[in-house]
């Protein structure tokens, strides 16, 4: 595990306990562009439902984990709301500026795919279709497992998935942008037999002199029944489904096909 804080816990420095080797995540080339172009956008879009779906009921000052939290913008809303907030993410770059971005939180470097964390928490959060990343049922499985050793008796796990709705005419799009100091072209596509979204992105920044990138990230849309027998397999109850545009009344493209999940430990 990697530990980075601040204030009483770690200060500005990442440290490996974990006796395997070090693998470099895909996503830490693709950190600084997810962090200007889609981390706040996203944040502010689903605010709604988050209002609706994990405040209530929480207590204040509250431990909350926030699954695959990138660069921190859900950590950053959740800590202003005064909880005390534990981000943990695979991409050791996502980290770093999510560190930067949130000082106050606490950040761990693991896989949501079996972590372990040393205190439970009240509620574990995961959002912006990170779930879909994990493109087998078994690591799906994996995750939920552990989300459920994280809570305490009672505590909540609130997500979001895209099903296959999500992957429409809206992925199969290509985009691009040229800016002083940067550039980069996006291409979006999805195969629907082998179920598999794949997103390509060239990139280059200039830092002292050009330099490209290249990023390949896949998702699996995930069907409601699919999340359900997960969840339940893993022991969670109290299991809720709200559709972002019919149950939630939320506008704008990134509804299109996401569902929010509620879960409970007992």
């Amino acid at each position: 595990t990697v530990r980075i804080g601040c204030g009483n816990t770690i200060s500005n420095t990442i440290i490996s306990t974990t006796t395997e080797p070090q693998v470099r995540s895909p996503y830490d080339s693709f950190a600084w562009f997810y962090h200007r172009y889609w981390a706040a956008p996203f944040q502010e879009w689903q605010t709604p439902a988050l209002e609706k779906l994990l405040f209530p009921g929480l207590p204040s000052g509250g431990r909350i984990l926030d699954l695959c939290c990138g660069t921190g913008e859900l950590s950053k809303q959740l800590s202003a709301r005064g909880y005390e907030v534990i981000g943990l993410d695979s991409s050791e770059e996502m980290l770093r500026i999510a560190q930067k971005n949130v000082p106050e939180c606490t950040f761990l470097h693991n896989d949501a795919a079996g972590f372990q964390i040393e205190e439970p928490v009240d509620a574990v959060v995961c959002t912006f279709d990170s779930l879909n990343h994990l493109t087998e049922a078994g690591h799906v499985a994996l995750a939920f497992r552990s989300v459920y050793a994280a809570l305490k008796p009672e505590g909540r796990f609130v997500f979001d998935v895209n099903t296959g709705a999500a992957y429409g005419e809206h992925w199969n799009q290509s985009a691009c942008e040229v800016a002083a100091d940067h550039a980069f072209f996006l291409r979006g596509g999805f195969d629907s037999q082998a179920r598999m979204g794949t997103t390509k992105i060239t990139m280059f920044r200039l830092l002292g002199s050009w330099e490209r990138y290249d990023v390949e990230v896949h998702q699996r849309p995930w069907e409601i029944p699919e999340i359900e027998r997960l969840l339940t397999s893993a022991g969670f109850t109290g299991v809720t489904v709200n559709r972002a545009f019919e149950d939630l009344g939320m506008k704008g493209h990134y509804g299109e096909g996401r569902v929010y999940f509620t879960a409970c430990r007992s």
